[in-house]
């Protein structure tokens, strides 16, 4: 694993919120995306959500209770969903305002290489600790509602990002009073950008009483051609799944 610094880092650290995410693996970035715009993806992010549910149940698939990936849609955690969105004008110039958002933070040309929306659903458990990837991108996490710091975001142990067996170690770790409380949850108005690195150990926490919708850009620097994500989601389209496909995927209380 690559430490992030001024010396080894593809991105330019040269803003305080720069150094702040090379030093602790996260950072909350200046600037907001148009209210307006964030307040129609959250209306739009919720709808896609409901219609893309309703193929997934046409296919077979008990919607609550299976882990299930497609192309368009996961289901990796109970109440939990990653969903990418139609390609509207309206998801096409937020993820425009968003990528500028970033690379003014860091003053460096980006390409995005995947977005979506992930939906949390009010009772959606805390998630595992974990990694992302080992590799040198960021997450940009825009949330489509407001969050408030140590309430129902994102927890991040700051640092991790640094050690070399971090993503591997995560699910192992005994996480106990100490561990626990190195951890840090940054609050984000919606519309603002959380940045961090995909190797940073972190987890969405639990989720109560609301729709949380957070959508997402992993990005890399413009000239890195050898930085890609292959791991987030297959090729299969749910219109394509067949019952073998469906039967395959685990209900909650198998892996549970």
């Amino acid at each position: 694993m690559l430490l992030l610094s001024t010396a080894t880092s593809s991105f330019a650290w040269w803003s305080a919120a720069a150094r702040e995410l090379s030093e602790r693996g996260f950072a909350t970035l200046p600037g907001r995306v148009d209210t307006q715009l964030v307040e129609h993806l959250r209306h739009a992010s919720i709808a896609e959500l409901e219609q893309q549910l309703v193929e997934v149940s046409a296919a077979g698939c008990d919607v609550l209770e299976q882990q299930y990936s497609f192309n368009s849609i996961c289901h990796r955690q109970r109440l939990r969903w990653d969903v990418r969105l139609s390609d509207t004008p309206e998801w096409r110039q937020f993820r425009t305002d968003a990528l500028r958002l970033v690379e003014d933070g860091l003053d460096q040309p980006l390409r995005v290489l995947m977005s979506g929306v992930v939906v949390s659903r009010s009772g959606a458990d805390g998630q595992r600790f974990h990694a992302d990837g080992n590799s040198e991108l960021l997450t940009c996490f825009v949330p489509l509602v407001d969050i408030a710091a140590d309430s129902d975001g994102t927890q991040f142990w700051p640092g991790s990002h640094e050690d070399d067996h971090g993503p591997t170690l995560a699910p192992t770790l005994a996480w106990d009073d100490a561990r626990m409380a190195e951890m840090a949850a940054p609050g984000c108005a919606a519309g603002g950008v959380l940045a961090f690195d995909y190797r940073v150990i972190h987890r969405g926490l639990p989720n109560a009483g609301r729709d949380r919708p957070v959508a997402y850009l992993v990005v890399a620097p413009e000239d890195d051609a050898g930085l890609e994500d292959a791991l987030n989601f297959p090729d299969l389209r749910v219109a394509d799944a067949r019952p073998a496909d469906v039967a395959a995927f685990p209900r909650w209380d198998e892996i549970d």
